[in-house]
């Protein structure tokens, strides 16, 4: 029997909300994290990318696909997570292999809590 494939789904609007207020923040130089945990299996994420960053959409959307790319090759350390991301304006200076390492110095960071939620 094989085992299905992690997914990486997009958050709602009011789950995005939730992780913004109440989710726990991990910084590293120029991206910020914040997670919260869910109930199900699933990596659920988000990129914040306002126009105040870059007036530009397709410098915006480049960083979202960076992002979600680094984000889908560490599935296996980030299940049950709702995940979103919010980049400073220096991001753009940098290369696909630096924000991989400032996101996966971040993920190594994250540690679950085990029993979150009591039932």
């Amino acid at each position: 029997m094989e085992t299905c494939p992690l997914k990486l789904k997009t958050l709602n609007k009011k789950d995005f909300k939730k992780v913004l207020k109440e989710g726990k923040s991990f910084r590293k130089d120029f991206l910020v994290l914040k997670v919260r945990p869910n109930l199900s299996e699933k990596v659920r994420f988000g990129v914040l990318v306002s126009k105040k960053l870059s007036k530009k959409a397709v410098l915006r959307n480049k960083i979202k696909r960076r992002l979600r790319e680094i984000t889908r090759a560490n599935l296996e350390k980030l299940v049950g997570l709702d995940l979103v991301f919010i980049p400073f304006p220096q991001i753009f200076n940098c290369d696909f292999w630096e924000i991989k390492q400032m996101a996966e110095k971040i993920f190594e960071k994250i540690k679950k809590p085990k029993n979150e939620f009591s039932f």
